[in-house]
Formats: structure tokens, C-alpha cells, sequence
């Protein structure tokens, strides 16, 4: 389909840099193609699963909630959300996630982690600031949902990916 050429176009293109960096094996190639292979994979599901959708009051209700989401990530909850757009929570939950593939208190934790590894990425901000920049009021929480959600540390992951920069 020619939607999803040009998706996977479009993210190989941002991450051309990216590529090229693997390609000449620098440090950190590994995570960047990892990366850009969940990127890619992401999309193919995202594109299945709302194939059904197109076009419909759904698939609308679901934009203007990760438009929210990505825009107010810090201070929302998913029931915000849901209120904000006139729905039931447990209908908005079902069908975000049938949607997404994720769950909305998910997708808002990984609208945060990305913002987070932004952060950590490309700025020098100290771990402590980068957690209550991206919503996170106990720094101990925001090392421990990391560690888990990228399987390192915030430190961890600024070494390897300020090092692949370099």
C-alpha cells in the first residue's frame, strides 16, 4: 500500500543519520537500528490494526486523544482524557487500546519515556530534572519505569547514546 511505503519512508528518511551511523558501525549502532526497527514495526501494526478504522468518528475521538496526550503528557491522566472528549472512561480505554495496541496510561508513560530520552540524549540536564521535566514528581519511580521500560538506567542510556552522537 502506498500509505505504508510512504511511512516507512518517511521514518527511514528522519533517520538517515541514524543509518548511517550503523552502517559504519559506531558505538551504539546496535540500539539506533533496534530503534529504528521498533519504529518500523510500530508503524506496520499501527497501519493493520487501523486499517478498519479509517475515516471514522473513532479513529477521530483516538487523534484528538493522542494529540492531548502529546501535547499536555506531564500533568494528564486518562481519565482526563476520556472526560475531555465525552466518553466513559472503560469505553475510552477499550477502544484506545484496541486502537493502539496500548492501553492509554501506557501510551502516556511512552510519550514520556521518549520525551525523556530526548532529553537525556540531547541535553545536559541532570537524570533528577529530566524526570520532572517529563511529568515525574519521585525521580526514584521515574529511574525505576526506565530501567524497566528500556531495561537501562537513565545514566545508561545517556552514555550510549551521547557516546553514538559523538
Amino acid at each position: 500500500d502506498k500509505f505504508l511505503l510512504r511511512m516507512f519512508s518517511s521514518t527511514l528518511w528522519r533517520n538517515r543519520c541514524n543509518l548511517n551511523a550503523a552502517v559504519a558501525q559506531e558505538s551504539g549502532f546496535q540500539q539506533v537500528l533496534a530503534g529504528i526497527v521498533d519504529r518500523l514495526l510500530s508503524l506496520a501494526y499501527f497501519y493493520d490494526r487501523n486499517s478498519q478504522f479509517q475515516e471514522s468518528d473513532t479513529a477521530n475521538k483516538i487523534s484528538q486523544a493522542k494529540v492531548m496526550i502529546h501535547s499536555h503528557y506531564m500533568t494528564i491522566s486518562p481519565e482526563e482524557v476520556a472526560a475531555k472528549l465525552c466518553l466513559s472512561y472503560s469505553s475510552f480505554r477499550k477502544t484506545f487500546k484496541e486502537y493502539t495496541g496500548f492501553s492509554p496510561a501506557r501510551f502516556i508513560n511512552e510519550v514520556r519515556m521518549s520525551k525523556a530520552k530526548e532529553l537525556l540524549t540531547n541535553t545536559t540536564m541532570s537524570i533528577k530534572e529530566v524526570a520532572y521535566n517529563v511529568g515525574y514528581n519521585n525521580h526514584d519511580y521515574f529511574f525505576t519505569a526506565f530501567r524497566h521500560m528500556t531495561g537501562q538506567t537513565p545514566a545508561e542510556y545517556r552514555n550510549a547514546t551521547q557516546v553514538a552522537k559523538l
